[in-house]
């Protein structure tokens, strides 16, 4: 879990900062945030923050387990800690893949409007 911690946290903090080169190892792995730099930038950009959440939440659970042992209440804390690191993974995905279809969407329309609209009366 700490390696996890250690992983959502370099991701997240590189993509906060628009520092995480596009690449086919770490980061967000849809088609939208793939499609370019700019995509790979807004995508990483919107997850970073809930990446950190994740990462904190991965180095609490961390802790949680060092301290408790392996007590029955521990046990139980920790699944819900875990299930609430997959949550942060999921809701940056999803922040992410809205901030590069965003882009996608300013650039079709910039293009749309260079060309009038695309329909002529």
């Amino acid at each position: 879990m700490i390696l996890a911690g250690c992983a959502l946290g370099v991701i997240g903090e590189l993509g906060r900062r628009s520092a995480l080169p596009r690449n086919q190892v770490a980061g967000l792995r849809s088609a939208a945030a793939m499609t370019d730099d700019a995509t790979w930038r807004a995508a990483h950009r919107a997850a970073g923050p809930w990446l950190l959440c994740g990462a904190l939440v991965a180095f609490g659970t961390s802790a949680v387990a060092l301290i408790a042992g392996g007590e029955g209440w521990a046990r139980t804390l920790l699944f819900a800690l875990l299930g609430l690191v997959i949550a942060c993974v999921f809701i940056a995905s999803r922040f992410g893949e809205q901030a590069a279809k965003k882009v996608l969407a300013e650039r079709t329309a910039e293009h749309d409007a260079g060309k009038g609209g695309g329909r002529s009366f």
